[in-house]
């Protein structure tokens, strides 16, 4: 089959899950022999209108459409630069299959309009909450609701005070418009994401997980250099993901020094820059900020050794994040996960056998589950083992594409 992928960015410049996934994809499809092309876009105009570069898995064809962040709830609907320039890219190769993933800020949604003339083969992974929501779904009404087991409605104070005056009241019903008349299934990354979808308006849904590529173990050197090169002289917290309040950062910092209390040498390995980490550092005690350490910016070959180096992986997200790849990501690499219980974690983790669930909100609790693994090696290999069999049993690459390549034949 002729397959193509949109996104609104890719690798290697792009961060962030979404892009991860989708070359992961684009990877498996061309292994299965599908011929597979991944339109994106870049912002630098000295690079021409459109470029298109090959490797191993296919065509990269890069858009050059340049909308300010700030417009972009305004302008998600249609982008003309973006619709055009997909209209000729397939009128000279026609696609069996349309598989969009972000296009809400770059090549909009009016994409999905163009490629109906196309096919009718035309599927949309939603990454995140953003089909329905203006920012992320981060309010004490939806941890609320997510306690009590119930799907979070929005409400218009959430949009209003997610983004204030950029607030766009067409952008919602126009998207739903848009998913209707090209009969566009949307693809949820898990349970709790369809859940949030169905109940803000989005049906024709189904869930595929996220799922990664088997790496091998590092070897003991590998993990005694990185432990050595982040100066790891304790047992560690990992914390990997955007350094941000909702991703949870301040949750652990709060935590850390509960944990200190009965693991004096216990240390918080942070992957990013330490500059984002600073603001969250001002308001801890010297005992926490000595125990933190950053990694700086990392390529993604970089972290298994960086997982393995860590005795403990959390991931303490405060808003509906909606899978988290770092979860399985520590799992294949056998470390067990002190995850939150706000969206899709709780599916991936089985709870007191693969890692732990807390709510990060609760400084005690969280810091308990994080005292105890590191206090109790025998529980962190068990759990460990049993994650690394997790992800090879529910979350592999194949097991990924081959979910994918069952929806396309629906």
């Amino acid at each position: 089959m002729r397959i193509t992928l949109l996104n609104d960015e890719a690798l290697p410049v792009a961060r962030g899950g979404a892009p991860v996934m989708v070359d992961h994809l684009r990877q498996g499809l061309a292994a299965h022999g599908h011929e597979v092309m991944l339109i994106t876009t870049h912002q630098d105009h000295t690079r021409g209108m459109m470029v298109e570069t090959k490797d191993t898995a296919g065509s990269i064809v890069s858009i050059f459409t340049n909308i300010p962040l700030r417009e972009r709830h305004r302008r998600c609907l249609q982008n003309p630069v973006a619709m055009q320039a997909v209209k000729k890219i397939w009128t000279k190769n026609k696609p069996h299959i349309v598989h969009a993933h972000n296009l809400h800020t770059y090549l909009s949604y009016g994409c999905l309009s163009v490629a109906r003339t196309f096919t009718e083969n035309i599927f949309l992974t939603a990454h995140d909450t953003f089909l329905v929501s203006f920012g992320r779904v981060n309010t004490d009404a939806y941890r609320q609701a997510t306690k009590a087991g119930h799907p979070y409605r929005m409400r218009l104070a959430d949009h209003l005070h997610a983004v204030g005056l950029q607030y766009r009241p067409l952008r919602n019903p126009g998207i739903k418009k848009i998913l209707r008349s090209t009969g566009t299934r949307v693809i949820a990354i898990s349970h709790a994401l369809e859940d949030f979808l169905n109940a803000n308006g989005i049906k024709n849904t189904l869930v595929i997980p996220n799922g990664i590529p088997g790496h091998p173990l590092p070897d003991q050197a590998s993990i005694d250099a990185c432990r050595k090169s982040f100066h790891l002289d304790g047992p560690t917290v990992l914390f990997g993901g955007r350094i941000s309040h909702d991703k949870g950062i301040d949750a652990l910092l709060v935590a850390a020094s509960k944990v200190i209390a009965h693991v004096p040498h216990a240390r918080f390995l942070i992957v990013g820059e330490e500059e984002r980490l600073c603001p969250s550092l001002l308001n801890v005690s010297p005992e926490v900020r000595a125990a933190v350490r950053t990694t700086g910016w990392l390529k993604q070959e970089n972290m298994p050794a960086v997982f393995a180096a860590a005795d403990v992986v959390t991931t303490p997200s405060l808003y509906l994040d909606a899978f988290n790849l770092m979860n399985i990501e520590a799992m294949a690499m056998e470390r067990p996960v002190v995850g939150t219980c706000f969206g899709g974690t709780t599916e991936i983790i089985e709870n007191n056998v693969t890692g732990i669930i807390v709510d990060p909100t609760d400084a005690k609790t969280y810091a308990s589950a994080l005292t105890t693994l590191l206090q109790d090696t025998d529980r962190r290999k068990r759990m460990g083992m049993a994650g690394k069999k997790r992800v090879e049993e529910n979350y592999s690459l194949d097991t990924f594409v081959d979910r994918h390549l069952a929806a396309y034949s629906r």
